[in-house]
């Protein structure tokens, strides 16, 4: 029902208007186009030499007829099916700070449990500016509750720079931008992360939070912001640790991050973690391949991931964290020897990959370095 752009600058909306203004008076015809102004702004494009930019300008947040949000309401008598009535909402906000926690777990569970997960988030967005520190340190607890209850599974916004769970880390972040206080901003950024149910939430969070702004200053400071990642090394390591596993089996998806992080923090440390789990497990130097081996996933509804080799930049970063020597002369033993013998093949992301073919692309790496660390000297005495 709402007016398109295109119709607007077309002659189709000025013949609609004329044929509402048609036996009016001047003052009654200005009249009628100024209300169509008044009620839809970007009906300005039309009548006046007047350009909009694509987007809401804010009439979601103040429920005028000219929101896609709130078009429809105004032709209906009841709040539609999987919406949030506005007064229901502010009834909800209001009692954030009047009632006990069970009673509040309740309301929340009876407000989020008949929407989609993106109307009650959006609710809170619209409302953000409005809510005052501790009624956003309240929708920040309940929400870090209740994240399970919001993962947008359906949601058709699922990209590479979106997941079911960016729309939570994006509202956390908002939240948390209002408030003033530094260090009580900080303070309750790095339990989030420390804190949050599940690791994807609180790498997510930190993902976010790089990107957020603040109209008291920025949100995170440059040299704080190493603590957050920090925190969420910790974390990983400790999760890691409480299932008997290691750090890149147990958070194989962001191994890369978490490596560079540990690296950048103490790279000693680092070498002995890689070292110690050389010792601990058997044929690690496999796992370790195998985790540098990157997996890509289709956005497309395919679930199914494919590795994409083990590339030279994946062959770089573990010469970087670990002693490339040793990884090599642990494939050096007799029961590797077919798989040196093995024709050197990239997959990219087609089938075909597998464990042995990502062993043999590091013993083609590790042999295409050797021989270049051999012919560096002889190039130096030939300029000499």
């Amino acid at each position: 029902m709402q007016p398109s752009l295109r119709l607007l600058q077309g002659t189709q909306f000025h013949q609609r208007v004329n044929n509402i203004n048609q036996g009016l008076s001047k003052n009654d015809q200005e009249s009628v186009n100024d209300l169509l102004k008044h009620l839809f702004p970007i009906t300005k494009e039309a009548f006046e030499n007047y350009k909009y930019s694509y987007g809401d300008h804010g009439w979601e947040k103040e429920k005028r007829i000219a929101s896609k949000k709130y078009f429809n309401r105004y032709f209906l008598y009841s709040v539609p099916t999987g919406e949030i009535s506005d007064l229901y909402f502010e009834d909800y906000i209001n009692k954030l700070k009047s009632l006990d926690s069970k009673e509040l777990d309740r309301e929340t569970i009876k407000l989020i449990s008949g929407v989609k997960p993106q109307e009650f988030l959006s609710k809170i967005a619209l409302y953000n500016n409005n809510l005052d520190s501790q009624q956003r340190k309240i929708l920040i607890e309940l929400i870090c509750k209740f994240q399970k209850n919001l993962v947008d599974r359906e949601s058709a916004q699922v990209t590479i720079f979106l997941n079911e769970r960016s729309n939570i880390a994006i509202t956390l972040s908002d939240l948390l931008a209002h408030e003033s206080d530094y260090n009580e901003r900080f303070n309750i950024a790095k339990k989030l992360i420390e804190e949050c149910d599940e690791f994807e939430f609180s790498y997510e969070l930190l993902r976010w939070y790089r990107s957020t702004k603040s109209q008291f200053g920025p949100f995170i400071d440059d040299e704080d912001f190493p603590k957050l990642e920090e925190t969420l090394l910790h974390r990983a390591l400790k999760e890691s640790e409480q299932i008997q596993s290691n750090l890149f089996q147990s958070h194989s998806d962001h191994i890369y991050t978490l490596l560079e992080i540990w690296h950048r923090v103490s790279p000693q440390k680092v070498f002995k973690y890689i070292d110690k789990c050389m010792k601990e497990y058997n044929d690690f130097q496999e796992i370790i391949i195998d985790e540098l081996t990157s997996e890509i996933t289709s956005i497309s509804g395919n679930t199914e991931s494919l590795k994409t080799d083990f590339k030279k930049e994946s062959y770089d970063a573990l010469k970087k964290y670990y002693d490339i020597h040793k990884i090599n002369k642990a494939f050096s033993k007799r029961k590797y020897k077919n798989i040196r013998k093995m024709e050197v093949k990239f997959f990219e992301p087609r089938k075909g990959h597998t464990l042995k073919t990502a062993i043999r692309q590091f013993m083609h790496w590790y042999d295409l370095d050797q021989h270049s660390n051999q012919t560096e000297p002889e190039k130096e005495t030939m300029t000499d």
